[in-house]
């Protein structure tokens, strides 16, 4: 009601003056009246007639752009009233797969006898997520500001931000040798095919040792083994914390980008739900290196951990369900990757079990501060102990900690 709380104070005194220049007569009173009358009718008009058969459009630069990237957004307006519009106000709201309000713009137009108008906006450094516009509102009134009239136009527009992938090689820098033999023949200790040769370190059977530099160097050098190609590639992303989710999506973009190159068959989970090609309660079917995209877009659509609608809030098991699922879900000779910030004994456990069969690797997501504390080599022991590969990865240094936060301009 505030906003005809100014018309209503103007209706009260046109009453006034009018029941005065009935009461008493003379010019002042019905001139107040008369002038009080005529504004209130224009005011009237305005929402009787102006936004009447009003329509638009709404055009996005790119409907699919990584994260970060900046989207330009027109708006296209035609009008059918042949009343002048002194001025509009256009408001757009963007929110986000959780229902989250994330990027709002309005803008001030002034179109008069014009019949169509039109404004553009750009969002900067778009965060990773699946955005909807919410609705797209137009606000006009007369001059005075005496009444207002509000009408939402019924426009649909969806703006995708891919996740950004960044990881280390599928191969080479690993620690451990991801549990699960060789899925080609074992051959002779230390003739391998390998593709590089390094340091012996505490856990490497002894296939993997490299004897010609061994005694070459005099000191136990095992064989870095070549990259494989497997056939079913799964990548399991804890979602621990809020803060790091954003380089864990990143990390597992990352190695499914890799994975898709190389042919094989691709499947993730998150929370606890593995997601595949035909549908997210489905486990029997996988993405194919051709549905990339799709699997993509899934990634983009991920709710970080303490959101509205994220998994831990909507039901979803944790992540040590999924590692708990049927082997027929994780058939062996898959070669799985657990991308987490804070991994924990349970995780160790899990994982060393689905290592008897399978090749498993811990991506281990680190800051800065992290990287020179005494935890990251804790678990690294601990995962290769449990037959794991294991490897750190540091958050961007884009100084926000990988998450970007863009806005309106």
């Amino acid at each position: 009601m505030g906003r005809y709380r100014l018309f209503a104070a103007f209706a009260f005194l046109w009453l006034a003056a009018a029941a005065l220049g009935v009461a008493r007569g003379g010019f002042a009173p019905w001139f107040l009246a008369g002038s009080l009358g005529v504004l209130l009718l224009y005011a009237l008009l305005i929402p009787a007639l102006c936004l009447r058969g009003t329509s638009g459009g709404i055009r996005l630069s790119k409907d699919r752009v990584a994260a970060g990237e900046t989207v330009q957004v027109k708006i296209d307006l035609r009008f059918t009233s042949w009343f002048p519009l002194p001025w509009l106000t256009v408001r757009g709201v963007w929110k986000d797969g959780a229902g989250r309000e994330r990027y709002r713009s309005t803008r001030l137009l002034y179109p008069g006898r014009r019949r169509s108008a039109g404004c553009r906006y750009v969002i900067r450094d778009i965060d990773r997520g699946i955005y909807r516009l919410d609705y797209l509102e137009l606000i006009t009134g007369d001059l005075f500001g005496l009444l207002t009239v509000v009408k939402r136009l019924p426009l649909e527009a969806v703006l995708t931000a891919l996740p950004v992938p960044f990881t280390p090689a599928l191969s080479g820098g690993w620690s451990g040798t991801g549990g699960a033999p060789l899925a080609e023949g074992r051959g002779t200790p230390g003739t391998e095919p390998a593709a590089a040769v390094r340091d012996y370190q505490p856990g490497d059977p002894l296939r993997l040792i490299h004897w010609p530099a061994t005694a070459r160097t005099g000191s136990l050098k095992s064989a870095e083994p070549a990259p494989e190609r497997p056939d079913r590639v799964y990548v399991l992303l804890a979602g621990g914390r809020a803060e790091r989710f954003e380089a864990e999506v990143s990390a597992a973009a990352g190695l499914l980008a890799q994975a898709a190159a190389s042919g094989a068959r691709l499947g993730f989970a998150c929370g606890g739900q593995l997601r595949a090609a035909a549908g997210p309660a489905s486990t029997g079917e996988l993405y194919s290196a051709g549905q990339w995209d799709e699997l993509l877009t899934a990634l983009a659509g991920l709710i970080a951990p303490g959101a509205p609608g994220a998994a831990a809030e909507s039901g979803q098991p944790a992540l040590a369900e999924a590692l708990r699922q049927p082997a027929a879900d994780y058939p062996p000779g898959s070669r799985m990757y657990v991308v987490a910030a804070d991994p924990d004994e349970r995780l160790a456990a899990d994982c060393g079990e689905l290592a008897r069969n399978r090749r498993v690797a811990l991506i281990h997501v680190l800051d800065r501060e992290e990287e020179q504390a005494a935890g990251a080599p804790r678990w690294e022991a601990e995962f290769i102990r449990r037959g794991c590969s294991y490897r750190a990865v540091l958050l961007p240094s884009d100084g926000k900690g990988g998450v970007r936060h863009g806005g309106i301009a």
